[in-house]
């Protein structure tokens, strides 16, 4: 692994269940990509996280 980026990114498709209707809970867009290639539905918690 490069960084936390690509860590997150490779975790999620490895441990979201695509076979169900998954949603992966997150605060901003910056992971959609993970979620939708994992098979899962994004959908964001609406909080501002406190990195931005």
């Amino acid at each position: 692994m490069n960084g936390t980026r690509e860590a997150l990114f490779a975790f999620a498709q490895c441990v979201v269940d695509h076979r169900e209707n998954a949603l992966v809970l997150m605060p901003n867009q910056i992971y959609k990509g993970a979620a939708l290639l994992s098979g899962a539905e994004p959908e964001y918690s609406g909080r501002k996280s406190v990195f931005t």
